[in-house]
C-alpha cells in the first residue's frame, strides 16, 4: 500500500516530548497568511 499526500507540504513535530499513542505530528501547507 502505498501513501501519498494529496499536495506538497510539511511535517512538523511540534511536541519533542510527545509519548507513542498521541497526536505528535501535522501536516502542514504554505499560506499566504500574516503570522
Amino acid at each position: 500500500t502505498v501513501l501519498h499526500a494529496e499536495r506538497d507540504g510539511f511535517i512538523v513535530f511540534p511536541n519533542s516530548e510527545a509519548l507513542a499513542g498521541t497526536e505528535w505530528f501535522y501536516f502542514a501547507v504554505q499560506s499566504d497568511r500574516v503570522l
